[in-house]
């Protein structure tokens, strides 16, 4: 599955969606409006990602989600879902972590500067 930088592939009608998706990805199913919709994800998240990206994603995954639970009893349908689901949650506390020691890295330098 290609994931753009700039444009979420998420949400399409499920007529869009390939037969079955591909055995990395997790694939979430919903109707709303009386429209059938699914939600593709990767298990594992794409490298790279800042934490503003990683958390358009995880919102998406989250509202597919909460959409099927009003059809559903269970959050998680099975492992497979909950394990990206925390997969891609790791990633965001990861990437918040990389951006917090930077932007103390940055003020820091900018500190030196004034400083001297």
């Amino acid at each position: 599955m290609q994931i753009s930088l700039t444009t979420l592939q998420s949400m399409q009608p499920l007529e869009q969606c390939s037969m079955e998706p591909e055995p990395h990805v997790v694939r979430i199913c919903y109707t709303e409006g009386g429209k059938d919709w699914c939600y593709d994800l990767p298990e594992k998240p794409v490298g790279g990602l800042n934490s503003y990206r990683i958390s358009q994603f995880l919102t998406e995954f989250e509202y597919a989600f909460n959409r099927r639970l009003k059809d559903e009893i269970r959050f998680y349908s099975d492992l497979r879902e909950m394990s990206a689901h925390v997969a891609w949650l790791q990633a965001h506390a990861d990437a918040l972590e990389r951006e917090a020691r930077m932007s103390r890295l940055f003020a820091s330098r900018i500190g030196n500067i004034m400083a001297a």
